[in-house]
């Protein structure tokens, strides 16, 4: 539709020129040139036009064969500096081409090319330190990020490559700086600053400078909502955990915090109602315990009730047990703590009533498995407890339940672990459990339930029923607590 536009006009232009061209051949006007004060050429006003338009043109054509033979040195010397830098833009695209197909070699013998005739310097920079990455020659890649930074338009590309390159030589101090500049930059900035911040703030331990991070990146929208809270939340457990046996008043006040923030995330409760004990402070660790177990139950946060019910004696009956019980009725783990009660008080069809829907699939836990081992034993099922025992011997195991050692506690995390636990509850909501992943001892299922259990007197005449023969699996210590001699 356009060039039809053009091709209209330039036809109606050149009518409208050969209808002027008539008109005016028509006036009676001439343009007459003499010599000798006699007249020697006429001309009409068409004709002396076209003369003057040929002379034009005769002109036109000698001044530019003229300036042109002035301007050819200066030509020669530009068409020679365009080859230069075809041929250093060829280096630059083939170099950062062999840099991304691992061809270092070949890139380094283009990177002097580049960097002298290349048309864009920040992109040459740019291949002299990604090579330099190649060959893990962080200092000649620091001082190519740090000419690429200072470069219009190629800062935000320049503080990413040194912090980078700082935290490969190990320099933590010089990548937070370097991260931060960028993540307080104003406009537009991509989420890289903020990544590489709290990675290297979870990666050194620092949990509370993480967390600070970590609402910077979610002012800035760099991170999903759900995931910076479980993030946070885990945060602020590791935070308290460092400080529980110096401050275990801050402690506590950083696990209030954290089951604000996310209460199904385990350890905070298991924690925060140890803490509380420790102060007996009863109600407001089972209100923790029970807001924890209805988000995420784990057998780690039945120990501390099972402890908090048993510390009261017998008047408060099973106020933390009960409370877990209702705060989650259909979850596989309140089945388990059911069954629990029912062998402790030796009550066996309701121990088994409470396992019955774990049984079902055909493929129970060594949990389970172990579980009805000792009812059975309890019953003199011998046989049967036979085959349970050797069904828990082949039975999977269950990740959470290794979450616990051998000594009753629970969540004891190295600083490397409460690093993946970060990433790995935060980003998905999964616990880790670095005891499983390395076939640790763990509290044994068993522990002390039903040990020295006796049947409760019915009649003088009725004889006793015995509880678990003492020459079954010795249990572990029930847990121990933060309180000496509790």
């Amino acid at each position: 539709m356009i060039r039809l536009f053009w091709l209209v006009l330039i036809v109606a232009l050149a009518a409208l020129l050969v209808v002027f061209a008539m008109w005016a051949n028509d006036i009676p006007w001439r343009v007459v040139l003499e010599r000798d004060g006699e007249p020697d050429i006429v001309l009409t006003l068409t004709g002396a036009a076209i003369f003057l338009a040929v002379v034009g043109a005769v002109i036109a054509v000698v001044w530019g064969i003229l300036t042109g033979f002035f301007r050819l040195p200066s030509r020669i010397k530009s068409m020679r500096q365009r080859g230069r830098t075809r041929k250093g833009n060829e280096a630059l695209a083939n170099g950062l081409l062999a840099i991304e197909g691992g061809d270092i070699k070949g890139a380094k013998r283009l990177i002097s090319k580049a960097l002298s005739d290349a048309e864009d310097e920040r992109l040459a920079l740019l291949l002299d330190a990604l090579t330099a990455e190649q060959e893990s020659d962080w200092t000649r890649a620091e001082r190519a990020y740090a000419e690429l930074s200072r470069k219009p338009g190629a800062h935000l590309a320049g503080l990413k490559g040194l912090t980078g390159a700082a935290v490969k030589r190990g320099d933590y101090a010089m990548a937070i700086d370097r991260a931060r500049e960028a993540l307080t930059m104003k406009g537009e900035t991509g989420d890289w600053p903020f990544k590489s911040l709290f990675e290297i703030y979870v990666a050194r331990a620092e949990w509370s400078e993480a967390r600070n991070v970590l609402s910077i990146g979610e002012q800035k929208h760099h991170i999903a909502g759900d995931v910076a809270r479980r993030r946070r939340a885990v945060l602020f457990t590791a935070e308290a955990a460092d400080i529980m046996s110096t401050d275990p008043e801050g402690a506590e006040r950083l696990l209030s915090d954290a089951l604000k923030t996310d209460a199904g995330f385990p350890p905070i409760a298991y924690h925060l109602a140890r803490l509380q004990l420790a102060r007996d402070a009863i109600k407001p660790a089972i209100q923790s315990l029970e807001a924890a177990w209805k988000a995420h139950p784990h057998p780690a946060l039945a120990l501390v009730a099972e402890r908090l019910d048993s510390g009261e004696g017998s008047a408060s009956g099973r106020k933390a047990m009960n409370a877990l019980v209702s705060a989650n009725k259909t979850h596989r783990e309140t089945a388990l703590l059911k069954a629990d009660m029912a062998i402790t008080d030796g009550d066996w069809d309701g121990a088994e009533k409470a396992l019955g829907p774990l049984l079902q699939g055909g493929n129970p836990t060594s949990r389970v498995c172990r579980l009805m081992e000792m009812v059975c034993r309890a019953r003199h099922e011998d046989a049967e407890a036979r085959t349970w025992s050797e069904r828990a011997a082949s039975a999977p195991r269950e990740p959470e339940w290794s979450d616990i050692d051998t000594d009753g506690s629970a969540f004891t995390y190295s600083k490397e672990d409460w690093s993946r636990m970060v990433y790995a509850f935060g980003d998905s909501g999964q616990l880790i459990h670095p005891r499983h992943e390395t076939y640790r001892a763990e509290l044994d299922v068993v522990r002390n339930r039903a040990i020295g259990y006796s049947e409760p007197a019915k009649a003088e005449t009725s004889s006793p029923k015995p509880g678990p023969a003492l020459n079954d699996p010795t249990p572990t210590p029930p847990p121990v607590d933060y309180v000496k001699g509790r």
